[in-house]
C-alpha cells in the first residue's frame, strides 16, 4: 500500500497548553534542558493539503518552526505579560523520553520554516 509520512514538531498551541498547565502560584516549572522547536499549526495542515493532493512519497522532510529553543526561553517569553509574572522552576527529568528532548533529536533545525515564531504566536494569540 503506497503511503506518505509527515513528522511535525510541537505545535504553538500545544506548548502554550502546556505553560498554562504548568502555572502553580508564583511558580512556572518547565522541565530542564528540553529543546522545542514550535511551529503554526496552519502551516503543517498546509503541507498535509500539498501532501494529501500529491502522489504517496514515502517519508517526508518533516516540518519543524523556525527556531530552535529551550522550554525554558519559550516559558520566559510567555510569562512577560505583567498579568502572568511567574519564577520558571526547571526540574530535570529522568529516562529515555527526556533524554531525547534534551539532545534536540526531535527538532529539524535544517529544515526550519521562515514561518511564524513563538513571539508572533503569542503576540496574535493573547494579544
Amino acid at each position: 500500500m503506497p503511503w506518505t509520512i509527515l513528522r511535525a514538531a510541537q505545535f504553538h498551541e500545544f506548548v502554550l497548553g502546556t505553560f498554562k498547565l504548568f502555572e502553580r502560584g508564583p511558580f512556572a516549572v518547565v522541565p530542564k534542558g528540553f529543546l522545542l522547536q514550535p511551529v503554526d499549526i496552519g502551516e503543517v495542515a498546509g503541507r498535509l493539503v500539498e501532501l494529501t493532493l500529491a502522489a504517496p512519497a514515502g517519508r517526508v522532510p518533516d516540518v519543524c518552526g523556525p527556531e530552535v529553543r529551550t522550554f525554558r526561553d519559550l516559558a520566559r517569553s510567555y510569562l512577560e505579560a505583567p498579568d502572568r509574572q511567574r519564577r520558571i522552576l526547571e526540574l530535570p527529568l529522568p529516562g529515555k523520553f527526556a533524554r531525547v528532548f534534551r539532545e534536540g533529536a526531535h527538532v529539524c533545525p535544517e529544515g526550519a520554516d521562515d514561518g511564524i515564531t513563538w513571539e508572533q504566536f503569542l503576540s496574535e494569540t493573547l494579544g
